[in-house]
């Protein structure tokens, strides 16, 4: 694949049923870790939210990268050698109420304008609708799993946490009663 996914790839091409995942690099990890929940952000300066994106891709999200001044995706074998590598994220798919279709009045329409380009947003049409949005946070108690890319697979990475006794099932900040 090289652009849009790795070179060589060995699993499952679609996440689970009911579950999307939330494609990152390993230096945002530690934030994304330590905040204990994913937070929408603006990814393109005309969209008129911020937004947090899930795909249901389970190979990669060309849309996940940095795009180049072409349009294109920045391919997935450069964006695994930056930022210290790949990560994911899995997450219950109830929590993303936007599909494609229902997304695009949020975005920046430049690039709702590339995706109907017949040649440029031609890796758009390929994997729009796998992608997911909201414009809520997404808290700790919907993810399913981390995991990392180390080449030819995605890797669980350990990871627990416990609901601690001042946080609310939101994520937000209890008074905790002695």
């Amino acid at each position: 694949m090289g652009l849009t996914g790795p070179t060589f790839f060995v699993g499952a091409e679609t996440a689970p049923a009911g579950t999307c995942y939330h494609y990152t690099s390993v230096r945002n990890l530690g934030k994304i870790l330590a905040y204990g929940s994913l937070r929408p952000h603006r990814t393109l300066p005309g969209d008129r939210y911020p937004l947090l994106w899930g795909s249901k891709n389970a190979v990669w999200e060309p849309a996940a990268g940095r795009p180049l001044p072409s349009g294109q995706p920045m391919g997935f074998d450069i964006q695994a050698k930056m930022d210290h590598g790949l990560t994911r994220i899995l997450v219950e798919s109830h929590c993303f109420e936007h599909n494609w279709r229902t997304v695009q009045p949020l975005l920046d329409q430049r690039f709702v304008a590339l995706a109907r380009d017949p040649v440029r947003g031609r890796w758009i049409a390929d994997n729009c609708h796998q992608w997911l949005a909201t414009r809520k946070t997404v808290h700790r108690q919907y993810w399913l799993g981390v995991q990392i890319w180390y080449a030819p697979s995605w890797r669980d990475m350990p990871y627990s946490w416990e609901q601690y006794p001042w946080e609310g099932a939101d994520g937000s900040y209890v008074p905790y009663k002695w």
